[in-house]
């Protein structure tokens, strides 16, 4: 059991998946599919947090790409017109740094309802902190 003066930094999840500005889109939806993941970082070459493609993200291309085609069918997207990383992940994204306590980063979650945080030191992505983990952190022992 952690104490309530922990730091974001000591239950930050690694960064296991990641793609780059210019990933195309069909490549991410196939990391997202093969390894079930609900969200994707996109970082520049320093690993520089740029931005996230979620799900919600992905579908909405998705959907978008099949309303252009005829009958809304499953064909490749031509190279010119297949959409990057870049042009589909959300820029906007709230970040907690690893210094932050785990009071503040449980606060920030409860009152922006997110279930994971992108976690950064100096603008490069460290992985990511979830709710689970605060609460299993802040929760008082019932021993």
């Amino acid at each position: 059991m952690r104490d309530q003066n922990s730091f974001v930094e000591d239950l930050v999840e690694p960064l296991q998946y990641r793609v780059y500005p210019e990933t195309p889109f069909a490549e991410v939806v196939d990391l997202m599919v093969r390894k079930d993941l609900h969200s994707v970082p996109v970082v520049g070459e320093g690993h520089e947090f740029l931005g996230i493609i979620t799900t919600r993200d992905a579908m909405k291309q998705v959907l978008s790409i099949r309303r252009k085609r005829k009958g809304g069918g499953l064909a490749p997207v031509h190279p010119q017109e297949e959409p990057t990383a870049r042009e589909v992940m959300t820029r906007s994204v709230m970040c907690i740094s690893g210094e932050q306590s785990l009071m503040e980063a449980a606060s920030i979650m409860t009152n922006h309802d997110a279930e994971r945080l992108p976690v950064t030191r100096e603008g490069e992505l460290m992985g990511f902190l979830t709710r689970g983990a605060v609460l299993r952190a802040l929760a008082v022992s019932t021993d």
